[in-house]
């Protein structure tokens, strides 16, 4: 759910739709709350670093919403590796 939010975040800002981009960083952002209760503490550093990522993506957002373009492109990166990491491909 982390991941698709930020992905349609990522949508929203290439075509110019704030509220669009700021209700899916929200979910997303929810997401990454309810991700801390299942993983394990050698995790839960990397979730903070995505959980201030995702907030400092919103305070972008209101400032100008393709400055946080990049932050969503380094959110979902981030991501795709926890994705990795707890689901390797066999």
């Amino acid at each position: 759910m982390a991941l698709s939010g930020v992905r349609r975040a990522s949508l929203a800002v290439a075509t110019g739709d704030y509220a669009g981009a700021h209700l899916s960083l929200i979910q997303a952002s929810d997401a990454l709350k309810s991700l801390s209760g299942l993983l394990g503490t050698d995790q839960k550093d990397v979730l903070t670093a995505m959980q201030q990522s995702a907030a400092q993506a919103l305070t972008k957002l209101k400032i100008n919403l393709s400055s946080a373009q990049p932050e969503l492109d380094q959110l979902t990166k981030n991501l795709e590796q926890l994705e990795d990491n707890l689901f390797p491909n066999p």
